[in-house]
């Protein structure tokens, strides 16, 4: 089975294009949003990220075609599965998947989940991505200090 190496949400991703290195811009660890006094948030965040993540073939020199499975789970709400296929033509695989909207499920921590489908069928967790959204002045508090 191809292994996933790491998931990682940014603001941007830019790939070079003469040394097919990724950059990630800006990685999101945590969102503070500050809405108009007497404003009701509902719908969509108007939010544009890239989910990326990295696979390599289980077996160098064979190429596979592994199936996974990325949602959203809100701090109220699941969001439903958005199968794809990693290519791995190639030893190594990319996937950039653009994030245009963030559905909105109240503040708190929402997580993007990955999975991957084994040689038996059933679908094993790789990694979790997880975004804190907080409301303006409850971010300051919530920054990690350093020790």
């Amino acid at each position: 089975m191809a292994r996933h190496v790491w998931s990682v949400l940014c603001s941007k991703s830019v790939i070079d294009r003469n040394s097919n290195n990724v950059s990630l811009m800006e990685v999101v660890e945590q969102i503070s949003i500050s809405p108009d006094p007497g404003s009701d948030i509902n719908g969509i965040l108007p939010l544009s990220y890239d989910l990326v993540s990295f696979w390599v073939r289980s077996e160098l020199n064979t190429a596979e075609h592994p199936q996974g499975r990325v949602r959203l789970v809100g701090p109220k709400q699941e969001f439903p599965w958005r199968e794809f296929t990693v290519d791995l033509e190639r030893p190594r695989a990319r996937l950039v998947m653009k994030i245009n909207g963030l559905p909105w499920a109240g503040f708190g921590r929402y997580e993007w989940q990955i999975e991957a489908k084994s040689a038996d069928g059933s679908w094993q967790r790789v990694a979790f991505v997880p975004i804190d959204i907080q409301l303006g002045e409850e971010a300051a508090k919530a920054d990690i200090e350093p020790k």
